[in-house]
């Protein structure tokens, strides 16, 4: 079991920071493993499911994410539902300094061909997660 924090500090109004992130169809702008996401039912609210297709460590994942919160501006929470890593992710908003401190929070089981080497699973999960983050403070600036 991984578990995975990260904060940031985004220099935009929180409900514009929550409508960003809670709209996966966004994620592939700001994520680099994630290839596309199609919704499969709902929307942002809870129960929506979303298709994700991923490339991590050079193998091609599909998964669908389901949403388990919705509480806006204040926080959402998603699980996955299929895939070698299953995870459970918490994002959370707050009003700071005129901007908005997010944090995502979360855990991922490696399992399967991941399993072999969850060392460098986890070293590489968290460089991503690092450029990702910066690359959701960059869009959702320059905006």
């Amino acid at each position: 079991m991984i578990n995975f924090e990260k904060t940031l500090f985004i220099n935009r109004p929180r409900q514009e920071v929550f409508d960003y992130v809670t709209n996966f169809n966004n994620d592939a702008k700001w994520q680099k493993m994630i290839e596309s996401v199609e919704l499969v039912s709902g929307g942002s609210d809870v129960g929506s499911v979303w298709r994700y297709k991923l490339k991590f460590l050079g193998k091609e994942i599909e998964s669908e994410i389901e949403v388990t919160g919705y509480n806006p501006p204040n926080s959402a929470s998603v699980k996955s539902s299929g895939g070698p890593v299953p995870f459970e992710n918490l994002y959370t908003f707050e009003s700071q300094d005129g901007g908005t401190k997010l944090t995502i929070a979360g855990q991922a089981e490696v399992g399967g061909f991941f399993s072999l080497a969850e060392g460098m699973f986890k070293k590489q999960f968290e460089k991503q997660m690092d450029s990702d983050a910066d690359r959701l403070k960059q869009v959702l600036e320059a905006s």
